[in-house]
């Protein structure tokens, strides 16, 4: 009986890995549905319609933009992953829906790791710490001082609560040892305009968002959030450069299909993926929204994703973050 059960258990697997070949085979027959999990007009939207339009010309099938908002990015990455493994319904996402929200919300309708194929990372995006023109530092070093000098006196703005731009805050805090108060807003648009207003003291940003008001002298720039210096901001350095030491914060955007994905279409999305990025006006346009392009192997981008929701998962912890 044993003998029956371990031989009918290899028949249905080989049957299962013969019918996922045959699909792969015709991949794609129809077309393909890039679910993005957050509202049109955001970084992960840009990104997943940038990647849409590639893959529309390179596969022959149209590729329909799907934006999925809600729960901080949940609702979006949760249909994906419930969705069938032929390759045709895919997730362009970032590290704050799919690494974040893991580590702020470990009841999640899904895991992280275990419930998705990773295809390839696509872009890393790094912020700019930013400060008021009113604000007593120039420096990283004087806002640090200025902030372990005034415990509770300064805040900081995010984009809402579990956002890239608040964690960013929270390991700032966290990383130097500092008391600065947390103030979320609805959207990036909006906490920049209470950084302009003086309502917010500092804030994590996007480098093309910044750079007029850099510019116009209405914020000050004190580092990339990064591990490297932002192609439109070369001559600021990097918080790491700058003596802190812990600190990485740089998002980043993934494309993603449900567990199972067989490998021949990883293999084929992969490729197109890799010419996507390397396309010169696809690089433009990546380095006009302040994005650097990266087009990574499946393996790499899934160390990413769990070096990422390893990062996160022991700062809420260590510093007892909390987004209810």
């Amino acid at each position: 009986m044993r003998r029956c059960r371990f031989a009918l258990g290899g028949i249905l697997w080989m049957y299962a890995l013969a019918s996922s070949e045959a699909a792969a085979q015709g991949y794609p027959d129809r077309p393909l549905r890039l679910v993005v999990p957050f509202a049109p007009g955001g970084g992960v939207d840009f990104m997943g319609r940038l990647m849409a339009r590639k893959l529309n010309e390179s596969l022959g099938q149209s590729v329909v933009v799907d934006n999925r908002s809600g729960a901080g990015g949940v609702l979006g990455v949760e249909l994906v992953a419930k969705a069938a493994p032929d390759g045709h319904t895919l997730t362009v996402t970032n590290n704050s829906s799919h690494g974040a929200n893991q580590a702020l919300n470990p009841k999640l309708p899904y895991d992280t790791i275990r419930d998705f194929t990773p295809v390839s990372t696509l872009a890393t995006a790094p912020h700019v710490l930013l400060v008021g023109a009113s604000v007593a530092a120039s420096s990283l070093k004087e806002l640090i001082a200025l902030a372990r000098a005034k415990p509770g006196a300064l805040n900081f703005g995010s984009a809402g609560k579990g956002s890239q731009s608040h964690l960013s805050g929270e390991l700032f805090k966290h990383v130097t040892g500092t008391q600065v108060v947390h103030i979320p807003y609805k959207g990036s648009g909006v906490v920049m305009t209470a950084a302009l207003s003086g309502e917010i003291q500092m804030l994590f940003a996007s480098s093309p968002g910044a750079l007029p008001h850099v510019k116009a002298q209405r914020l000050k720039a004190l580092g990339i959030s990064g591990t490297q210096r932002s192609r439109i901001m070369a001559e600021l350095a990097t918080l790491s450069e700058q003596g802190l030491t812990g600190f990485e914060s740089s998002p980043w955007f993934a494309l993603l299909g449900p567990r199972g994905l067989p490998k021949p279409i990883v293999t084929q999305l992969h490729q197109e993926i890799v010419r996507a990025v390397a396309d010169a006006d696809v690089q433009k346009s990546l380095y006009a929204a302040g994005a650097e392009p990266v087009g990574s192997t499946p393996e790499q981008c899934a160390a990413t994703i769990a070096h990422e929701l390893a990062l996160w998962t022991r700062l809420v912890k260590e510093a007892g973050i909390r987004i209810d």
